[in-house]
């Protein structure tokens, strides 16, 4: 059963435009996880549109580890929103969702 979900998370991934992570930060103990984001990713063709939402102290610590994991996908100002869901996090993800 638990195999099926991954399965079933690797494919919803894997067909999904959009990644949007909010409150989430990619902590180095998710490696499972992380190593089912990663083969996904690099096994697209087109890659995901990313918005990642975080918060808080660990906000820039966040932003570290999505910029380490993602790369250049990941951009301040532009796909990462440090200060919660604000309204330009908000108006940012609900562009993503009507595209």
């Amino acid at each position: 059963m638990f195999q099926k979900s991954w399965f079933s998370a690797e494919k919803l991934l894997r067909n999904a435009k959009n990644w949007i992570f909010i409150g989430y930060s990619l902590p180095a103990a998710d490696f499972e996880f992380k190593y089912l984001l990663k083969r996904v990713q690099l096994s697209r063709r087109d890659p995901p549109e990313f918005a990642v939402v975080s918060g808080g102290d660990m906000s820039d610590r966040a932003y570290q580890h999505y910029q380490r994991f993602f790369g250049r996908q990941i951009r301040k100002g532009e796909n990462f929103f440090g200060r919660g869901l604000d309204k330009r996090a908000l108006a940012y993800i609900s562009g993503l969702l009507d595209s």
